[in-house]
């Protein structure tokens, strides 16, 4: 790659991403050419040292020696040095602080304010390891704002000490995410900060310090609006560290202590209070009156919800209609208002003629082999979470039988894609000859190409943005998902649970297309369902005499179902092309 395009680091980065593909954040950290190895002992350290040597080699991606350290400690890396104690500031960097050039008083006033930034912005970059940045920093910070420059005693001594802070730094300890952080907030006339900790063997161990200076207007705030405004920066900044786990905050404002039981709050304590109560798992006692559906309906005049909606929407729709990619056609803020003799000239102003543009291919039909040869996959979702931890669902469709296979999976990860596709298509089916999916990422990454090339199959990517190239699966996912609304309770949180009685419930079902069910159509009898149970009857099935008979009218039945798609097929290419 040559040097000085501005689009090479992120291609870079990109090409590490995916040839670490997978041991990104749990083996190891990334950033550009930066790979560092991270293990608790030295069995799992070179465990971890190999899968990323061996990853190396499969991307063709060479290591210069000189370049690599194996084996330490400490590690410098992006201006911090990191170490099984935890993180810190990088000594050199520091030194620079602290021998940071004084002021030139010969330079002009807009030279002056310059300085002072950019001395605040480099002493900013390690604000994490400071108690108090604010409250040291707070005169020179001042001197950013429009105003007469002085550089007096305080000024001097603000300079003095956020030098002496950055040289004697904090050293941040690492996470323990099975004990529970405590968040230390407090706020001034015109800061606040807070410093999110964990007590280990009975001491304190700080691991983030935040703060910052208030605006105009927070600094009219009451003393215990600002100390209870602390306390929600403070949970919203730390908020990685804390989701999904207990916490306490300890704040020497005895005031707040009654934030979250007083029954009559108002203005800001009480937006602040509910943002601090966040939802947690829905409870299954009680809440029961404010689940009850309203009796009356209360009608307000203007526009309806259906006319609202519809006119959210037609910025949408007339700029997919005008181009996929946007183009030319660009609707800028403010123009779609109740003025459609404005909108409707700027649209036929900036839309491209309809003699120009390129017109639409014939339709190609896909021909049809023996079930199972050709496979459409997809992912639909995301749903909400499930109790199980679910959120989309991968659906893979034969073209031939309209067999459908479905599973709920938390994310859509290739791994979990290739996982299902072995474990429930080959496993089950045999091996396809061809799988057709659009251009997702879980269908593009390394794991998933892999799996493929391992099964030599015919992979087929459909074109972006044109979902009829895949219009099999794609109508299956409608299909499941109108099923699927029938029997969520209404939290939506069962959805998954119901997954498997929706699939053989449609694999059951005669299939207008073929005129048979997909059940029949892959084992040459139809399912028995409770109904057949309770009229202690069955369903009808065909008395053959031995295996031969059976493969002959197997046979049969496939090749009148591949007429009567070859019908279809025929049908829908002649409205489309029409």
């Amino acid at each position: 790659m040559p040097f000085g395009l501005c689009s090479a680091p992120s291609t870079f980065q990109r090409l590490m991403d995916m040839g670490l593909a997978g041991l990104k954040w749990t083996d190891c950290l990334v950033y550009m050419n930066d790979v560092v190895i991270f293990g608790k002992d030295v069995k799992e350290h070179l465990g971890r040292l190999g899968k990323v040597l061996s990853c190396f080699r499969k991307a063709n991606l060479k290591l210069k020696m000189e370049k690599c350290a194996f084996g330490y400690e400490r590690v410098r890396m992006l201006g911090h040095v990191v170490s099984k104690a935890g993180i810190e500031p990088d000594p050199e960097h520091c030194k620079a602080i602290e021998m940071f050039p004084g002021r030139n008083l010969n330079a002009n006033e807009k030279a002056k304010r310059k300085w002072v930034k950019s001395f605040v912005g480099f002493c900013s970059f390690y604000r994490k390891f400071v108690p108090n940045f604010t409250q040291v920093a707070f005169p020179l910070t001042v001197m950013e704002d429009k105003g007469v420059f002085r550089w007096g005693q305080p000024e001097r001594k603000g300079f003095a000490e956020l030098k002496a802070a950055l040289v004697k730094a904090a050293q941040l300890a690492h996470s323990d995410y099975s004990k529970n952080f405590e968040v230390h907030p407090d706020a001034c006339d015109y800061g606040i900060e807070a410093v999110l900790m964990q007590v280990r063997n009975g001491h304190p161990m700080p691991t983030c310090f935040v703060s910052r200076v208030l605006n105009k207007s927070e600094r009219n705030y009451t003393i215990t609006e600002k100390e209870c405004l602390a306390i929600v920066w403070a949970v919203k900044k730390f908020r990685p560290y804390i989701w999904g786990t207990k916490i306490v905050v300890k704040t020497d404002h005895h005031a707040l202590c009654w934030l979250m039981t007083k029954k009559e709050l108002s203005g800001r304590l009480e937006r602040w209070s509910l943002l601090l109560q966040e939802k947690g798992r829905g409870r299954a006692g009680g809440g029961h009156p404010s689940r009850c559906h309203s009796l009356g309906y209360t009608v307000l005049g203007g526009w309806s919800r259906p006319q609202v909606k519809q006119w959210r929407w037609i910025k949408q729709v007339m700029i997919k209609n005008g181009s996929t990619q946007y183009g030319n056609f660009m609707l800028k803020e403010g123009l779609l208002y109740l003025r459609t003799i404005r909108f409707g000239q700027e649209f036929n102003r900036l839309c491209v003629p309809p003699e120009h543009r390129k017109k639409k291919g014939l339709m190609e039909i896909t021909q049809v082999g023996e079930p199972f040869e050709s496979i459409g996959i997809d992912v639909l979702g995301p749903f909400p979470r499930s109790r199980n931890g679910n959120t989309i669902i991968v659906v893979a469709v034969d073209y031939l039988t309209k067999w459908v296979e479905a599973r709920a999976l938390p994310d859509a990860t290739a791994r979990q894609i290739a996982k299902f596709f072995v474990e429930v298509v080959v496993v089950r089916h045999g091996f396809p000859r061809e799988l057709t999916s659009d251009q997702g990422k879980c269908f593009t990454a390394e794991v998933t190409r892999e799996v493929l090339a391992l099964l030599r199959l015919s992979d087929r990517m459909t074109v972006p943005y044109h979902q009829q190239a895949n219009g099999l699966v794609e109508r299956q996912n409608k299909t499941l998902a109108i099923m699927l609304v029938m029997y969520v309770d209404e939290s939506h949180e069962d959805w998954d649970e119901f997954l498997g009685f929706v699939t053989f419930a449609y694999n059951t079902a005669r299939q207008e297309s073929t005129n048979h069910t997909p059940f029949m159509m892959v084992y040459g009898r139809e399912a028995v369902i409770p109904w057949d149970l309770l009229a202690a009857t069955g369903p009808s099935l065909p008395k053959l005499v031995g295996a031969e008979d059976l493969m002959k009218a197997m046979i049969e039945l496939r090749e009148d179902v591949k007429d009567q798609l070859a019908m279809v097929q025929q049908r829908q290419k002649t409205q489309y092309d029409a």
